[in-house]
């Protein structure tokens, strides 16, 4: 299952405290143990690049009255949506400023020439209302979830969710689906009372209607929201998508419309889709993965200029082919970011040269999805066709930590998450399920033949593949989305018979396809 990997030395990329200084290492992913040593050091600290926190006004779901406002203005400004490939402004005008929130149809571009802000500390730091319960270290995940909303349309059989995001700032929910659209629910306004209050809301609650949608041309690869997005500012309200045979978008968070595009280009000067997005925490550039490289465009210059950063090379050890399935970038240290590969590779990278720093392998299957821990020492990897997630140790590079186990038996993306402490890892499987893991539990207390770490919480989500999870960055409100491709299989007439026999005693039928959005109270 695993294999010998080579690290090379790298500048500052994480927090170690026990390791000594020296110059290569080469790790056995058998048992972690160190062939040759390695030096990492301390990650540098970035100033301006605190947590996200949310910014709403006392009392006020701010962020539903201002898409109402927005998408009605928004409407007599700009009309539908697009979708061409080309840009819908010049490379030189900023897309992601604006000084003052509008009150009135606006362009929301600044005049040609004037300088982008400088990204501070203060920008990132919000108003909490007052009374709000912050104090959520109590949190344990462990108790009976309680289901609040459902949302079933737009969603059918043959439009299956394809994941769900919360906004930065925890106002909306960014869902992808089969159609090639993606659409954004608003958080239910009786969840703002449950900010200050700290107690669960009444249920059930009404289902949040679309507050808009974004459609791209075809397949929907990968979405990312915008890392500094507040509602309250309109120009960071925003999100890239990437689909089949199309450049990335820039959708506006409004009114769906597209602000601009990014393309990427291949050898013989095709546009290349891209198979994943990802900003940097800055929210200066956009990191696009695509075969055996990364491009790296400048948010506020649109267009086909363009970074490729190779990351496929046969003379090298640190080499990382294939189609780069995900991007991750690291909160407590900026200045790594990993990528996981379909050919089942794990690597790491500096952010500013794209310097491979090492290369991991040991997922069973393709690599989908990758997620740092809060303090940079651990990553988290999963895979499609893999019942497990590793944890990997980022101090002791080389190094499994502990494995989550889950039911992925299928190629498509089931993603996982963690709460706003980094302690509890929430994920879905092909069963409909969710588990819960504590990883801050020490696995080889109960189990330390086989390092997996059990799950706290186990509970029945949705009838069918649970492939969406996303924990609200403020609110003990789990989201979770449902659906998968099923094939039309011919029953014959004792199927039938059973089917017909578990409809009579209230059980679900033979066939459980279910394509909905739930939100879920998770809150001791």
């Amino acid at each position: 299952m695993f294999s010998l990997f080579l690290f090379q030395t790298m500048d500052e990329p994480y927090p170690t405290d026990d390791l000594p200084a020296k110059d290569i290492s080469v790790c056995d992913g058998s048992d972690g143990s160190i062939l040759a040593a390695v030096n990492p050091t301390e990650p540098a600290k970035q100033e301006g690049l605190e947590p996200m926190a949310v910014d709403i006004i006392t009392g006020n779901p701010v962020q539903s009255k201002m898409l109402m406002a927005a998408n009605e203005t928004s409407s007599q400004a700009t009309g539908s949506a697009q979708n061409a490939g080309d840009p819908v402004c010049e490379p030189s005008d900023p897309v992601l400023e604006h000084p003052e929130p509008p009150t009135e149809a606006a362009d929301l571009s600044l005049e040609a020439g004037e300088a982008v802000p400088e990204v501070t500390g203060d920008s990132t730091v919000s108003q909490q209302p007052e009374g709000m319960v912050t104090d959520r270290g109590s949190l344990s995940y462990t108790g009976e979830p309680q289901l609040l909303t459902t949302v079933t349309a737009p969603f059918s059989a043959s439009n299956f969710t394809k994941g769900c995001k919360w906004s930065p700032d925890g106002t909306c929910l960014l869902v992808c689906s089969e159609d090639g659209c993606l659409r954004v629910l608003n958080l239910p306004e009786s969840l703002y009372s449950s900010a200050a209050t700290g107690a669960a809301p009444e249920t059930p609650l009404p289902p949040p209607p679309v507050a808009l949608q974004s459609r791209e041309g075809e397949l929907i690869y990968d979405y990312t929201w915008f890392p500094l997005m507040r509602s309250d500012d309109p120009a960071t309200c925003c999100y890239a998508s990437t689909s089949r045979a199309h450049p990335i978008h820039l959708f506006d968070a409004f009114d769906g419309g597209l602000r601009c595009s990014y393309r990427a280009y291949n050898s013989v000067d095709e546009v290349a889709a891209a198979y994943s997005v990802a900003f940097d925490p800055c929210g200066e550039r956009l990191f696009a993965g695509l075969d055996g490289c990364v491009s790296v465009f400048d948010v506020n210059r649109p267009g086909r200029q363009m970074e490729t950063r190779k990351m496929k090379d046969k003379q090298s050890l640190t080499s990382q082919p294939g189609l780069v399935s995900c991007i991750r970038f690291c909160a407590a240290a900026p200045d790594v970011y990993a990528t996981g590969s379909y050919l089942r590779s794990i690597g790491l990278y500096g952010t500013e040269d794209g310097a491979p720093l090492c290369v991991l392998q040991g997922q069973t299957g393709g690599v989908t999805h990758l997620q740092f821990s809060q303090d940079g020492r651990r990553l988290y990897s999963g895979g499609r066709k893999d019942p497990e997630v590793l944890c990997w140790d980022l101090r002791n590079l080389g190094r499994i930590l502990f494995s989550m186990q889950r039911n992925v038996t299928t190629n498509q993306r089931v993603y996982f998450d963690t709460d706003w402490s980094g302690r509890y890892l929430f994920s879905g499987d092909c069963d409909g399920c969710v588990q819960v893991w504590d990883t801050m539990e020490d696995p080889a207390s109960d189990l330390s033949e086989t390092l997996l770490l059990p799950s706290v919480r186990k509970f029945g989500a949705h009838r069918d593949c649970c492939n969406g999870i996303s924990v609200h960055p403020w609110l003990p409100v789990l989201a979770t989305s449902s659906g998968q491709r099923h094939l039309s299989d011919l029953l014959d007439s004792s199927d039938e018979e059973e089917e017909e026999e578990e409809e009579e005693d209230g059980d679900p039928p033979h066939r459980r396809q279910e394509s909905s959005v739930k939100l879920w109270w998770v809150g001791d």
